[in-house]
């Protein structure tokens, strides 16, 4: 299946209408930015163990929570 971009402002109003689970198709691969966990961890210092930090612009640096510690991969049938 494929799909054509779709240009996106991610603005706060747009990211307020997404309560759950977004996933975006990036230069990076799929990304999953959520807004509640979706795993068995509670704690963001559980979460925080096992995350990588990626460089995702010039001076952007975001936490990556590892698959291992999420739901996603099964829930989305993702290999």
């Amino acid at each position: 299946m494929s799909f054509d971009p779709v240009s996106v402002h991610l603005g706060a109003a747009f990211l307020a209408n997404m309560p759950f689970m977004l996933s975006l198709v990036t230069d990076f691969g799929i990304v999953d930015p959520t807004f509640d966990r979706s795993g068995p961890l509670e704690a963001f210092s559980e979460w925080n163990a096992d995350a990588s930090s990626q460089e995702v612009s010039d001076g952007l640096v975001i936490r990556v929570a590892s698959l291992d510690d999420t739901d996603s991969s099964s829930e989305l049938r993702r290999p």
